[in-house]
């Protein structure tokens, strides 16, 4: 069986530093439209280069890269929520395993009269007599 073993601020840290890298692939997509405008601006004398670049721009390169930019926000976001999801469930067993610890029986030595406490006996269950 596979165990899982994540070291939570190390995860965190990759997302952290995936998403500061996803802005600034974001700052460089308006960077893009800027120039793209700026170029069109520029093509007075070339309308027929400046709606093909604007045609280009508007009708494949904008929706690709607001395709990616939303499938990664979704994607860090998707990760973020199941390293919390992990960590809770971690705090989860961990308290189950706790709680369950003070379940155990109090062995008796043989040969000892001595009885169990009350206060170690298993619920629903009499320690012999």
């Amino acid at each position: 069986m596979t165990q899982w073993n994540i070291a939570h601020v190390d995860a965190l840290g990759v997302v952290s530093r995936a998403a500061t890298s996803a802005l600034a692939y974001q700052g460089k997509f308006c960077g893009y439209e800027t120039a793209t405008g700026t170029l069109g601006s520029a093509l007075t004398y070339s309308p027929l280069v400046a709606k093909a670049l604007s045609d280009l721009t508007t009708s494949a390169v904008v929706p690709h890269l607001d395709e990616v930019a939303g499938r990664t926000g979704s994607a860090i976001r998707g990760t973020n929520a199941a390293i919390g999801f992990y960590e809770r469930g971690q705090l989860d067993m961990a308290a189950d395993a706790q709680r369950n610890a003070g379940l155990a029986p109090c062995p008796t030595p043989p040969g000892s009269r001595r009885r169990t406490p009350k206060a170690l006996r298993r619920p629903g269950r009499e320690a012999p007599e």
